[in-house]
């Protein structure tokens, strides 16, 4: 059995079609876990309709406590051999399951599949991820540490014994599915890698957290502590630590850096975080790295040393790219 854990929080314009495409799944052994994260534009009401409708459907009200709650709340319920997270703004391919087990086995702990980006005016961009199979989770790591490396929990189906057998779960704060996706290749034996299209995310919901503007966008910096006290609390000898600087250096620059100047070019709070984010040592020191690392690359090296010493100019280039990429298409 499959456990889908859906974390809800003031979704409704969109829950319905994520709801819809779990539900008229081709493979239909699953446990629905749906746990509304104290809605208050009508989620509640939707999820409650949806469980009296289908048996496979458990529901759970809770306080608002976050993504990461959430996402915990319903681990702590879920009985399925396998875990699959899926927002509650996208939607799945209806046969999604049914290729998953299929591509599953008792040697996988993961499979990590490919996803498609779309927005309301039905543009789409397409992230095919070259298939491939790795002997452990290490490997993996290994092989995408300098990118790309696959962040998201929810392009994962995940063998439930991780969390039950190595205490696995959703630290709190923003971004926390970095720390998380690297733990969890880090525990996992046997990883795929398919480039069938079965996530489909919402990129541009404006009250999402990749759209706003928040000082808890700061998170990334407890994050960057969390990955580097993992690493030393398992006494990690094998991580590549140049690779691992691109690591975090590509993820805060993808999450956080070219957010702000892509969208919001002229809102001096965002700067202001930006500013905060590369100034504080925890991330500071990664950018000088990265910008005398010849491994990096010149585009990272350029870039680094840019945000770091010319802010203006490089959040200046990134919305002039940005807007240029974005008219071409």
């Amino acid at each position: 059995m499959v456990s889908i854990i859906v974390p809800i929080y003031n979704v409704a314009p969109y829950l319905r079609q994520c709801l819809d495409s779990i539900l008229n799944q081709t493979y239909r052994d699953l446990e629905i876990i749906l746990v509304d994260d104290g809605s208050t534009d009508g989620c509640a009401a939707i999820a409650d309709e949806y469980k009296a409708q289908d048996e496979r459907i458990r529901v759970i009200h809770q306080a608002n406590s976050g993504l990461s709650a959430a996402r915990n709340a319903g681990l702590r319920v879920a009985t399925g051999e396998y875990v699959w997270f899926v927002d509650s703004d996208d939607y799945i391919a209806l046969n999604a399951c049914e290729i998953l087990m299929k591509h599953m086995s008792e040697d996988k702990d993961v499979i990590v599949f490919s996803r498609q980006r779309f927005t309301a005016s039905g543009v789409r961009n397409t992230d095919i991820l070259e298939e491939a199979s790795y002997e452990t989770g290490k490997d993996y790591i290994a092989k995408h540490l300098g990118g790309p490396f696959s962040h998201t929990a929810w392009n994962k189906f995940i063998r439930r014994r991780l969390f039950t057998d190595q205490d696995l779960t959703f630290a709190p704060g923003r971004y926390e599915d970095c720390y998380f996706s690297f733990r969890l290749m880090y525990l996992a034996r046997r990883v795929q890698v398919l480039s069938d299209i079965l996530y489909f995310y919402r990129c541009d919901r404006v009250s999402s957290i990749v759209s706003c503007v928040n000082s808890a966008d700061k998170d990334v910096l407890l994050t960057i502590e969390r990955l580097e006290q993992w690493l030393e609390d398992h006494q990690d000898r094998d991580t590549d630590r140049k690779a691992f600087a691109i690591y975090v250096f590509d993820w805060i620059f993808s999450s956080i850096m070219i957010k702000y100047p892509c969208k919001i070019l002229y809102n001096r709070s965002a700067h202001r975080i930006s500013r905060e984010i590369i100034r504080d040592e925890r991330f500071n020191k990664y950018l000088r790295a990265i910008a005398q690392q010849p491994s990096a690359g010149w585009k990272r090296r350029i870039t680094a040393w840019t945000m770091n010493h010319c802010y203006p100019l490089f959040a200046f280039v990134v919305y002039l790219l940005y807007h240029i990429k974005h008219h071409n298409t």
